[in-house]
C-alpha cells in the first residue's frame, strides 16, 4: 500500500522590528498538498496555503506553529541544534484530513540548523486504522511588513479618527489579528484576512499633544510578527485634559465613550473625579444594567481608563454606569447610553 504524501512547501520572515522579540520569530508562507492513502484506496486529496511561524522554546529549540486560510492548523516541536549541526521535528500535529482513526506522528527526518535558517524540510508519518499519511515540508525566508496607512505620520488628529493598516509578506486568505495601542496601551483589536485592517479609535480619551499609535500584528497562536507605528498630534481644544466640574460628594464625569456612542469587543472608558478628600485612594467600579464589569483602586482622580469585554452581552442598547467611592466614604456616580453591537 503506497504512504499518504503531504507535500508542505513553505518561506521565512525578517520581521519589522522595533522589538528584539520580533527579531526571534521567524515566518514563513507555505504551501501543501495531501493525498491520504487507505486501505480503500486514495482519498481528501487537498492543497492548501498558509502561515507558518517558528518561535524560540524554553527547551531551547523552536515550536512550529502552521495555520492556512481555513480552519487547517498545525505545530510541532522542533529540537535544539545538536553536535552535527542538524535540528528534528517531535510531536509534529497536522489536520487529521484523512479521518485516521488515530493520528501518533513517528518523525525520521533530520534538518539543518534552525538558528537561522534560510530553509528547512521535514518529514514525519502518521498511521492508524490501516491508513497512512506522510508529511513533508520544505521552506524559505519571506519578510512580513506592517505599515499604517492613516492617519499619516505627524498628522494632526481631532475626534474620531480612523487608523487603517496594511501588511505585506502572507499569503492571501490567512486571517491575522491587529492590535491598536495608543501610547503603549491597547485600545481595539480585530481580524483581517485581507491584508488590511482598520479600527476608529476616540482621540478624546487621551490628552492634546504628541502621542504614537501602533498596529500589532499577530497569527491565530499569538506571535508577533510585525509593528507599524507613527506619530500624531491631538488638538480637541482641551478635550479630556479639563476634569468634569464638581456636583455633590464626588464629581463623576466618563468622557470615553460618549452617550448613544456604539461599542464592540474590548471597550476602554475614560473617567474623571473632583471633589474628592486629600490624599484620598478611591474604588472605581464599572457596571453595565447594574453587572459589574470591571472595578480599579488607585489615588488617581483621572483620567482613569478602565476595560470591559462586549462581547459578555448581547447586541443592543444598554445602560453604563461609572461608581467611585474615596476612603473617606464620599460617593458619586455617572451614567450613559451605548449600543452594543459585535
Amino acid at each position: 500500500m503506497r504512504p499518504l504524501r503531504v507535500v508542505l512547501a513553505v518561506a521565512v520572515l525578517v520581521l519589522v522590528l522595533p522589538s528584539s522579540v520580533l527579531a526571534q520569530v521567524k515566518t514563513f508562507n507555505f504551501s501543501w498538498y495531501t493525498d491520504c492513502q487507505s486501505r480503500s484506496g486514495a482519498s481528501a486529496n487537498q492543497a492548501n496555503a498558509g502561515l507558518a511561524t517558528l518561535t524560540p522554546s524554553a527547551s531551547g529549540g523552536w515550536q512550529l506553529h502552521f495555520s492556512g486560510p481555513g480552519a487547517a492548523t498545525g505545530s510541532a516541536d522542533v529540537s535544539p541544534t545538536d553536535a552535527s549541526g542538524a535540528s528534528s521535528v517531535q510531536n509534529i500535529s497536522m489536520p487529521n484530513v484523512c479521518n485516521l482513526p488515530s493520528a501518533a506522528p513517528t518523525p525520521f527526518l533530520y534538518m539543518s540548523s534552525f538558528t537561522d535558517p534560510a530553509g528547512f524540510s521535514f518529514e514525519s508519518i502518521f498511521q492508524g486504522g490501516g491508513e497512512r499519511l506522510l508529511a513533508i515540508g520544505a521552506a524559505a525566508r519571506t519578510t512580513v511588513v506592517s505599515t499604517i496607512t492613516s492617519p499619516a505620520n505627524g498628522a494632526t488628529v481631532t475626534g474620531s479618527t480612523t487608523v487603517a493598516a496594511a501588511t505585506s509578506g502572507v499569503i492571501a486568505g490567512v486571517p491575522l489579528s491587529y492590535h491598536l495601542r495608543v501610547d503603549g496601551r491597547e485600545v481595539s483589536a480585530g481580524s483581517s484576512a485581507t491584508g488590511q485592517a482598520s479600527a476608529s479609535w476616540d482621540s478624546r480619551t487621551v490628552g492634546d499633544g504628541a502621542h504614537t499609535l501602533r498596529v500589532a500584528v499577530t497569527d491565530a497562536f499569538g506571535s508577533q510578527l510585525a509593528l507599524g507605528e507613527i506619530a500624531v498630534t491631538v488638538a480637541n481644544g482641551g478635550g479630556t485634559t479639563t476634569p468634569p466640574p464638581t456636583t455633590g460628594a464626588l464629581g463623576v464625569a466618563m468622557t470615553s465613550p460618549h452617550n448613544g456612542d456604539t461599542v464592540s469587543r474590548s471597550s476602554w472608558v475614560v473617567i474623571w473625579v473632583n471633589g474628592g478628600t486629600t490624599g484620598a485612594s478611591y474604588m472605581y467600579t464599572l457596571q453595565l444594567d447594574g453587572q459589574t464589569v470591571a472595578t480599579a483602586s488607585t489615588t488617581s482622580t483621572g483620567p482613569v481608563s478602565m476595560a470591559w469585554n462586549t462581547r459578555a452581552f448581547l447586541n443592543g442598547t444598554h445602560t453604563l454606569s461609572a461608581t467611585v467611592r474615596d476612603n473617606a466614604g464620599k460617593t458619586g456616580s455617572a451614567k450613559l447610553g451605548v449600543l452594543i453591537k459585535n
